[in-house]
């Protein structure tokens, strides 16, 4: 992960190598909450209630591990389903 050396322009620039398992999630959460709207809304709610409760980053970065533990397996489940496979 790389940030920015504008404390003005924060940014969170997330490298991952092609073909590697968080190559995959990240694509698979994207195209995942595209496709489904309630998993979308609700990863939207999730998101400001963290925002919400959570003053730093450390905190919040824990608070988000279950959601995104749940994420993974409804991501998998939608992706079998749906024969959602990453580029090639």
């Amino acid at each position: 992960m790389h940030g920015t050396a504008d404390p003005g322009r924060p940014v969170h620039l997330h490298v991952r190598v092609t073909g590697s398992p968080g190559w995959r999630f990240a694509l698979l959460m994207r195209d995942h909450l595209r496709a489904v709207p309630a998993a979308r809304e609700e990863y939207a709610a999730a998101k400001a209630a963290w925002a919400a409760e959570h003053t730093d980053r450390y905190t919040y970065g824990e608070a988000k591990e279950p959601w995104f533990d749940a994420e993974a397996r409804a991501a998998d489940d939608w992706a079998e389903e749906s024969g959602w496979r990453p580029p090639e």
